[in-house]
């Protein structure tokens, strides 16, 4: 597992991208997590304090047949990337609008 961390003004406020890989006798596992904090500053008695208010998490997880070739898994890859483009309204609403699909 590899973690990328991008330091917030605390630990706890770090945005983190974590990526993680495992195989099996016929998978291969690629797993990508990303963990970005809202923090804010509240000021008590004229004293700042940070505050970490929620993180928002994306997972995404690969799970390919250790026969897939190359270019089977850009392709996928490939087709997930795009499908998150803001042209694809379907899935634009659902996951950044967080409307029903249907």
């Amino acid at each position: 597992m590899v973690r990328f961390v991008e330091p917030g003004v605390v630990p706890a406020a770090d945005t983190v991208y974590t990526v993680s890989w495992r195989e099996t006798s016929d998978r291969k596992r690629v797993k990508l997590v990303l963990a970005v904090p809202k923090v804010v500053t509240e000021t008590i008695n004229s004293v700042d304090y940070t505050k970490v208010l929620y993180k928002d998490f994306v997972n995404v997880e690969f799970n390919f047949d250790k026969r897939s070739t190359l270019q089977e898994r850009e392709n996928l890859a490939g087709m997930i990337a795009n499908s998150l483009a803001s042209s694809v309204t379907v899935i634009d609403d659902t996951v950044t609008g967080l409307e029903s699909i249907w």
